[in-house]
């Protein structure tokens, strides 16, 4: 994102989005609500609706993303650590299990 991040803008912070069918976004959701399901499944985080869980992960990232695009010299903790968090706080999953 850092060397995109007029790219990352267009794609997810203007009207483009909502002009066209955009694929990868179908897909992304896909994933991650499966992403978030095999976690349930596996027992790695509380029972929950995998949809919801993983389009409340999918806000969290992209809002940390688009705030570091728009807001770079704030002192922003490693994204890797803060996503982690993400998954504890939003998804459930333990921190040991991660």
């Amino acid at each position: 994102v850092r060397d995109h991040a007029g790219l990352y803008k267009v794609l997810h912070e203007s009207t483009l989005n909502q002009r066209m069918h955009l694929a990868f976004k179908e897909e992304l959701a896909v994933a991650t609500t499966a992403a978030v399901q095999r976690c349930l499944d596996a027992g790695l985080a509380p029972p929950g609706d995998a949809a919801t869980l993983a389009l409340d992960l999918r806000a969290a990232v992209h809002g940390a993303v688009s705030m570091r695009v728009n807001e770079p010299n704030l002192p922003w903790p490693p994204l890797d650590e803060q996503i982690d968090r993400f998954l504890v706080k939003l998804v459930g999953v333990r921190p040991d299990s991660s």
